[in-house]
Formats: structure tokens, C-alpha cells, sequence
């Protein structure tokens, strides 16, 4: 399959802030494939960056649990097209879904085909905001054992890493460092040559033709209009309990609003806050 493939799309970032969303604009066209974190992305990727080869059983298995994310084809009932192409020779890009990967750019530069790095941000206050709406999700657990896994990160945010170990101090303070580090790691890519293309979520939604225009045009990628109708490709729910069938919306941009208060926001701005202005959000 990947002796096919002409590019991996990376879409990295912090968790919550527009990475479903991006990587299901990137796999909606015809020739290309969105595989999700939960479709076994981290295990395969390991393998791959690790060894060089294409781990293949590992390869098997997550493009078939990721091809059946796609609705059915109607002028076939029943068949999934995606699943059908997997046999064929109609793939051209893999879009991985994949914030997990934002650690990863020592990896990325070592792969053996060509990639290019999709690098989402977004308001860290409506960052902060969704990862309280999943607490069944050890989000800062989860991202410290990673952090201390990549040595070179372990020592670079070793001030961070205590803030996150620290029992006292407030989870929402401990969002904010997450969102801070994940959020600003875009020169680790672009130091090791590997094509990086930054964008806001806030952007994404304000105009996405636009958006993905110009992005498309920075990946070397033909657009799509799929793109932009990306909810009547899919199905189901992705990771975060992303309904899949939502179009682009703008509901979400102002929604942390009404879960941070004055005080939970002041806690996110004394740790976001100069990054925030770096990458062009207004504080008010």
C-alpha cells in the first residue's frame, strides 16, 4: 500500500484544537485516507519510524478500520468505496490524525517517504475548555508520560514537566502548559526540513474555502471541493466524540465562554498568554 502512496499529511497540535476536524477535510477526496489515533495510527507509526519498514500486518489492519469511517457508496448500497480502493491502486495520500506526533519531529524527519506536517492551533482558552469536557480522558497524565518519554523534551520543559507532576496545583493551570508546549513546537519541524504548513482554527472555520485553498496549494495537493463537504463522507463518531455528520460550523469558537470564568480564564492567560500574541491572537 504505501509503495502507492506520494505524500503522508500529518496533521499534529494540541489535543482539542481542530485536529479531527483539519485531518477530516484532508481525507475527504476520493484519493485519500484519513487515518484516526484510534484506527492503532500510534502503534503502526512506531513500528515504521523505528524499523524503516511497513510494518505490514499493523498496516492491514488499520487501513481497513480506517476505510470503514466512509459512508457507503450510493450508487452501490452497501459498498464502501474507500474499503474497495484499498485494492486498487486509487489512494494517493495518507492523512494522519495524529497531536500525539507534535513530540515526534525526530521521527518524522527520519521516515522513508515523502510527508509534509499540518500544524493547527487554537485559542488556548477554548483549548483548556474542551479538555475539561473530557474527563474520562487522563489528558494530563497522558501527556506528561509522553513528554517524558522524548529525553530531549524531558529536559527542554523540565520546568514544565513539575508544574504537570505537582499535585496542588489546578488542572486548568495544567491544560494551559499542555496547550503552551503542543502549541509551539512548530520550529522543531521546520528545523529538520520537514515541509510545515501553521494554521489557526479560527481561520479554518472563518473561511474555509479560502483556507483550504491556500493550504492545498502549500501541501502541493490538488483541492477538493469534498473538502468543504466533508460531513457527507463520513460516519459514525471520530476521536473526542467528534460527531462526524457536523459540517463547519462556528459554534465552537466563543463556546469556552460559557465554561471558563473569569478566574479560570486569568489562569490560562498568566500561562498562554505571550505565546498566544506570537501566534496572533488578540487578548481581551
Amino acid at each position: 500500500m504505501l509503495n502507492q502512496i506520494e505524500k503522508l499529511l500529518i496533521v499534529v497540535g494540541c489535543q482539542r484544537s481542530g485536529t479531527t476536524l483539519l485531518g477530516q477535510i484532508l481525507g475527504a477526496p476520493e484519493d485519500a485516507l484519513l487515518i484516526d489515533e484510534d484506527d492503532g495510527l500510534y502503534d503502526w507509526f512506531t513500528e515504521f519510524a523505528r524499523t524503516g519498514s511497513h510494518a505490514r500486518a499493523l498496516l492491514d489492519d488499520i487501513l481497513g478500520h480506517a476505510a470503514r469511517k466512509y459512508r457507503s457508496n450510493p450508487a452501490s448500497p452497501g459498498q464502501n468505496t474507500r474499503h474497495a480502493a484499498l485494492d486498487k491502486s486509487d489512494i494517493r495520500y495518507l492523512v494522519l490524525k495524529a497531536p500525539n506526533l507534535t513530540y515526534a519531529f525526530d521521527d518524522i524527519s527520519r521516515i522513508g517517504i515523502p510527508a509534509a506536517v499540518i500544524y493547527i492551533v487554537r485559542d488556548p482558552r477554548s483549548v483548556v475548555a474542551s479538555m475539561r469536557l473530557l474527563s474520562h480522558v487522563p489528558m494530563i497524565e497522558n501527556q506528561t508520560k509522553l513528554l517524558e518519554h522524548r529525553k530531549s523534551l524531558a529536559s527542554e520543559f523540565r520546568q514544565e514537566l513539575s508544574v504537570l507532576r505537582d499535585p496542588i496545583v489546578s488542572p486548568i493551570t495544567k491544560c494551559a502548559v499542555i496547550w503552551r508546549i503542543k502549541s509551539t513546537l512548530h520550529d522543531k519541524f521546520m528545523s529538520l526540513g520537514i515541509p510545515t504548513h501553521r494554521l489557526k482554527y479560527e481561520d479554518l472555520i472563518a473561511d474555509a474555502a479560502e483556507t483550504c485553498r491556500r493550504l492545498a496549494h502549500g501541501l502541493d495537493i490538488p483541492f477538493d471541493p469534498q473538502m468543504l463537504s466533508h460531513e457527507e463522507v463520513y460516519q459514525g463518531t471520530g476521536p473526542g466524540r467528534t460527531v462526524r455528520s457536523r459540517s463547519i460550523d462556528q459554534d465552537s469558537v466563543e463556546a469556552w465562554r460559557k465554561t471558563l470564568d473569569a478566574n479560570d480564564e486569568q489562569l490560562v492567560l498568566d500561562i498562554a498568554a505571550p505565546q498566544m500574541r506570537t501566534l496572533g491572537y488578540e487578548i481581551t
